[in-house]
């Protein structure tokens, strides 16, 4: 990729990766929510409790 030497594209290109940077948090924020979506299925399925849950955040933060 070649990097534009004049203001114009400078800021043509900084104006794309803005979108981008939006783009980017939107797809987090969709993928954040589905995983909520499908934590919340799995322990009503399995009949968690907040002590199981607790247990399974914990071990899920150490790997």
């Amino acid at each position: 990729m070649l990097v534009p030497t004049e203001e114009a594209g400078c800021r043509q290109l900084l104006a794309g990766l803005e979108i981008l940077e939006q783009e980017i948090a939107e797809l987090q924020a969709t993928l954040s929510t589905g995983e909520a979506e499908l934590d919340e299925r799995v322990t009503t399925y399995y009949g968690l409790d907040a002590d199981d849950r607790t247990i399974i955040a914990d071990f899920l933060k150490r790997f």
